[in-house]
């Protein structure tokens, strides 16, 4: 029988999945069994960047363009116009930036990034369920 209790699931608000029953697509999930959601494996990076200039523009103020400095780290990172950025972050609680025009004044960049979490694949929670189709 395919489901021996003689009674289908109750599958209000859940996702149906076909069961594996081996393919190896979904392996060692049981037939009913649930599954909780999840996202597949990712990071996530951000950086930010300062300098001392007196064309300092908050981050929270700054354009949505492509208009600041491309840095990708503190070690020994030089901005377009060759000035080292390694040594000049300020600190305030706006995290102040400059833009790609401003020039000769010392800037830095400081980064972070999450630690890869997550699943193998992105799901919804769903219900292992054995598809019955008649021809």
């Amino acid at each position: 029988k395919a489901y021996p209790t003689n009674k289908l699931p109750d599958l209000r608000g859940e996702f149906i999945r076909g069961w594996d029953d081996g393919r190896g697509v979904d392996a060692g999930r049981a037939l009913l069994r649930l599954q909780d959601d999840s996202f597949e494996a990712h990071r996530h990076e951000s950086f930010f960047y300062a300098g001392i200039s007196r064309n300092e523009i908050p981050l929270k103020n700054l354009p949505s363009s492509d208009e600041m400095l491309t840095l990708s780290s503190t070690t020994n990172a030089l901005s377009p116009d060759g000035i080292d950025a390694t040594n000049s972050l300020i600190g305030n609680d706006d995290y102040n930036c400059l833009i790609e025009g401003n020039k000769n004044n010392k800037r830095t960049a400081t980064g972070l990034s999450t630690s890869i979490v997550g699943a193998t694949e992105t799901r919804p929670r769903n219900i292992a369920f054995n598809y019955i189709v008649r021809a």
